[in-house]
């Protein structure tokens, strides 16, 4: 199509009617879906696009737009449709994809798009993220997000400490229901519930090496343990032992640990006491350096990091 040469500047009406944050989440071929979140200001485009899958992979671009009727054109690489409803992606020759999936991006609030970690937890008609970073509790606006949770959630069946998520939202002030809640969040895209993952802690994935246990001399027994990625491993003792661990924050539990079953007649004391106290942990801290685990107020041991960690 023909350019006039006169037209080549949008208008000022053109410009403000795509000013603005857009975003939305399109079909890949490879992936669980890609969230575009694009900023648009003063003839200046920001685009983020977030690969959805067990990992989030993200690419970023600045630059330019270009407006030319019902077209804008980020720099060379991308055209959208402006439709009275959302800016709509255009196939490289510039045409609408001929596909019944969404190819759209839709005008949000200014609200700051945030990553976010967590556990989704849905009961009754209630939908709520424990963010792993913080003691909040969000409730979730209702959207297709939140019933694509709410469908995996009860897919998984129930689970008194909700499933891992990783998501992008958006904080609102507005109340989320009839409870009245002061905040709310909106999710706009999902990883999905990831049964097998938990809230990271870096000062505690790592190997640490029993150096105190009550009362208990250990003698020469060298009881280790390693977290990582939601998995504990170690050595109590005699045998090796491995299981599960919860987290959020400072809080933690090993609801379920299982291990070898050799016999050894000098550590089986310490080893029955080590697997006896881990499970009664549920919350550690980090002193001078040295990991210390506890049951409410109460400390069950302390362990130093590993020689091949320090």
């Amino acid at each position: 199509m023909a350019c006039d040469p006169d037209n080549q500047q949008p208008s000022e009406q053109s410009v403000a009617k795509v000013d603005g944050f857009w975003q939305g989440v399109l079909p890949c071929e490879d992936c669980k879906g890609q969230d575009w979140q694009l900023r648009l200001e003063d003839q200046q485009y920001q685009l983020v696009i977030h690969q959805l899958g067990e990992q989030i992979i993200s690419e970023s671009q600045i630059g330019q737009f270009q407006i030319e009727g019902d077209r804008l054109s980020l720099g060379q690489d991308w055209q959208f449709q402006i439709t009275q409803t959302g800016l709509t992606l255009l196939d490289s020759q510039g045409q609408l994809k001929k596909s019944e999936q969404n190819y759209s991006l839709l005008k949000r609030s200014d609200a700051a798009v945030q990553q976010l970690q967590g556990y989704y937890f849905y009961y009754a008609d209630g939908h709520l993220l424990f963010p792993c970073d913080s003691e909040q509790v969000l409730p979730i606006r209702g959207n297709q997000q939140r019933l694509e949770l709410e469908r995996q959630f009860l897919e998984l069946g129930p689970n008194e400490r909700g499933y891992f998520v990783e998501l992008f939202g958006q904080y609102q002030d507005k109340p989320a229901d009839e409870e009245g809640w002061p905040i709310q969040l909106e999710v706009l895209s999902n990883n999905g519930l990831q049964p097998n993952l938990t809230c990271q802690a870096p000062d505690l994935e790592q190997s640490w090496q029993l150096t105190q246990m009550a009362d208990f001399d250990l003698g020469d027994a060298m009881p280790d343990i390693r977290f990582e990625q939601g998995r504990v491993t170690g050595f109590s003792g005699c045998n090796r032992f491995f299981g599960s661990y919860h987290g959020r924050q400072q809080q933690i539990e090993m609801p379920s640990l299982a291990s070898t079953r050799m016999y050894c007649q000098d550590n089986m004391t310490i080893e029955d006491q080590f697997l006896k106290l881990l499970k009664q942990v549920d919350n550690w801290q980090i002193e001078e350096g040295m990991l210390q685990l506890l049951n409410q107020q109460e400390l069950l041991m302390t362990l130093q990091p590993a020689a091949n960690e320090s």
